[in-house]
């Protein structure tokens, strides 16, 4: 058995340190390792319940990890999800029309959805990135540009460490 003194949390160093001492052995765990095993509680966004989630002109309310589920379009009032807290985002039951995404704040990640965009505005984008640490990952484009005009789907404006990786247009 382990005794609670064999067990050290080092907070600097991002891990676990277990030693035991009748076998001499130790080992350690990251605290990424232990979180991929956390399950992730989300509170669930549709279209009849946006307002709970998202003001008028679509900054996030709360802090709380979001799964987007069904057919999202541009509202009345706003035509992009402003995600400025480091949440988690599960977007794979989702399907958005004319309406897009900015991030604003590390560590975001935007996957495993679909992207349906008629761009009525000249320089405009559907995901506009102003932070580090944000991921694009295994996304379906349909696109439609404006008339002479430019439009650019995904506008990385400052960001380091972008990943950007299986996008179908």
């Amino acid at each position: 058995d382990i005794s609670e003194d064999d067990v050290s949390v080092d907070d600097e160093l991002d891990e676990i340190n277990i030693a035991e001492k009748n076998v001499g052995l130790s080992s350690s765990i990251s605290n990424d390792e232990l979180l991929e095993d956390e399950e992730i509680n989300y509170e669930t966004v549709t279209m009849d319940n946006i307002g709970d989630y998202f003001y008028n002109n679509g900054s996030l309310i709360g802090d709380d990890n979001l799964e987007f589920v069904g057919d999202f379009s541009q509202t009345d009032d706003f035509n992009m999800f402003i995600i400025d807290k480091s949440i988690k985002l599960n977007l794979e039951s989702a399907f958005f029309t004319n309406i897009g995404f900015n991030l604003m704040a590390p560590n975001l990640e935007i996957k495993d959805t679909s992207f349906d965009i008629t761009a009525h505005y000249y320089n405009s984008s559907a995901i506009l990135i102003n932070a580090d640490n944000i991921t694009v990952d295994n996304i379906q484009v349909s696109c439609e540009t404006p008339y002479d005009g430019d439009f650019v789907f995904i506008n990385v404006i400052n960001s380091n460490n972008f990943k950007l990786s299986n996008m179908f247009i």
